[in-house]
């Protein structure tokens, strides 16, 4: 038997309703389950889920095409089969990897939660040998009451049979009481009722009149109600009329706002498609402190904090009471990041790129995150990922707050339509204005791409950008979206995806 008590599942995010299902069963099956998202607020999320790892009596991970490519899912049937606790699950049909195919894998394809199903009884059997389930406190009590029965029905008559005595003479006490009480209000009733006979005659002789006048007015409803029925069958006639009308008229309008969009798609086609970033990047990405404490010493004197003559490169932007307010370094200066530093912040700045990806919808609120496939998906970033500049691509640019400290990098991208891929549903204005937009940072430009470890901490390091503001310009027309106006979340590998509605832009 293992010293823990839980059973901890691995599994894919998108397949958390199965695993929630499974943490149920197993809880009914008297095993207590570790669930990730009862983690306390404060604590680290990382460092909790290894501890339970290295704690748990059985891990339970669920196979699948896609948690076998996920990391994550590998890394922790690494770690139980390393300690003899992997336990193997298939959710779909698939071939498992080695080595995580060496223990048998038991399957529940299509399980609804049925605890008799025999794939979750092999799981049962697996979970027993691991970690048999203790017994229930019920089980236990059942026990200790079966053992004592004796003792407890001897209890319970003896109780019972001196309830029974007390209770016989206090109740011959009151049936004494009530029956004197009971003759005297004989005697009051039989007065009360022969009073109440007199009352009873008086009161039939002027109900017979009321009833025969009720009658009278129930004929003439009923006459009322006749009228009222062929009148009301009438007004349903001009009713369902009037509905046919509205029906041909909504049809005809629907009709011509078809025909007023289809030739607002033909005048205005989606074309001179270019975008405007700016990004703010967290303090906690590795180099950024250093990177700006080297800027104060090369570019602030020491002892007035006031500004030194700026290299080629650095320009300054003057603020309020004509004091400076921020520095912009181009990509072309000597102080940008240096691809030589190995916090591999050059990277970070260097190669920023975005995914926008539009969906039409007719739904105005847009929800959390954007289903189904993109019916048009660019790219666009700060080193012209598309290619479509050449040697007309503007140069990306930092820029240092100097009253917040704050770094952030701006940078202007055109997107080739060579290089679009669509469905044909977004070609013109009207389209892409009716439409819900998904912008994600993407980290695909690393230093090597055998380097396994490199492009990890990248990763991470790309997770501190955020969007400040896009400026958005095709047609003539320019769309401005603040990144604290939109929607965010974060996809599997922590990179920062924002969603709103394109007409939300327009105008702004």
């Amino acid at each position: 038997m293992k010293s823990s008590s839980y059973v901890f599942i691995s599994f894919k995010t998108q397949e958390r309703e199965l695993a929630l299902i499974l943490k149920e069963g197993l809880n009914s099956s008297g095993y207590k389950v570790w669930w990730q998202e009862e983690i306390q607020c404060g604590q680290e999320w990382h460092g909790e889920i290894d501890k339970a790892i290295e704690q748990a009596g059985a891990i339970v991970v669920l196979w699948s095409t896609r948690s076998m490519k996920s990391p994550w899912v590998r890394h922790e049937a690494s770690q139980a089969t390393i300690r003899d606790v992997y336990t193997p699950v298939r959710i779909e049909i698939m071939e498992v990897d080695s080595p995580y195919n060496r223990i048998q894998a038991t399957d529940i394809i299509n399980w609804d939660g049925n605890l008799t199903h025999p794939g979750f009884q092999n799981l049962l059997v697996r979970l027993n040998e691991l970690m048999p389930p203790p017994v229930p406190f019920w089980r236990q009590t059942k026990r200790f009451l079966w053992k004592q029965r004796a003792v407890l029905v001897i209890s319970v008559i003896a109780f019972y049979a001196l309830f029974l005595l007390l209770r016989q003479s206090t109740v011959l006490k009151q049936q004494i009481k009530k029956q004197d009480e009971t003759f005297k209000n004989v005697q009051q009733q039989r007065q009360v009722l022969q009073s109440q006979e007199t009352n009873l005659q008086s009161q039939g002789t002027t109900l017979q009149a009321q009833l025969e006048k009720q009658e009278q007015l129930i004929t003439n409803g009923r006459k009322q109600s006749e009228v009222l029925n062929e009148q009301l069958a009438e007004q349903q006639e001009i009713a369902a009329t009037v509905r046919k009308q509205n029906e041909t008229l909504k049809a005809q309008i629907q009709k011509q706002e078809d025909i007023f969009f289809n030739v607002q798609r033909s005048l205005q086609p989606l074309q001179n498609f270019s975008i405007s970033a700016y990004v703010d990047i967290d303090a906690s990405v590795p180099g950024v402190k250093e990177y700006l404490s080297n800027l104060r010493d090369t570019l602030l004197d020491r002892n007035t904090q006031k500004l030194k003559p700026l290299p080629s490169g650095v320009y300054v932007s003057i603020g309020r009471e004509d004091s400076p307010h921020q520095l912009s370094i181009s990509e072309r200066s000597g102080l940008w990041p240096s691809e030589q530093d190995n916090s591999g912040l050059y990277y970070v700045v260097k190669y920023v790129e975005f995914s926008l990806e539009f969906r039409k919808s007719k739904n105005k609120k847009v929800p959390l995150r954007a289903q189904g496939s993109a019916d048009l998906v660019m790219q666009v970033g700060s080193f012209d990922p598309d290619g479509s500049e050449g040697s007309n691509s503007s140069p990306a640019e930092l820029k240092w707050d100097l009253q917040s400290n704050n770094l952030s990098v701006s940078f202007n991208d055109i997107s080739s339509t060579k290089y679009w891929e669509s469905n044909g549903k977004i070609v013109s204005v009207p389209d892409i204005e009716s439409s819900i937009m998904t912008t994600q940072f993407l980290s695909i430009m690393v230093p090597n791409l055998f380097d396994e470890n490199a492009s990890t901490s990248l990763r991470k390091s790309r997770a501190g950008l955020s969007i400040s503001s896009l400026f958005i310009e095709y047609s003539g027309r320019r769309l401005h979206f603040r990144g604290k106006d939109m929607k965010n979340v974060r996809d599997d590998q922590g990179l920062r995806m924002y969603e709103t509605l394109v007409l939300k832009g327009v105008g702004k």
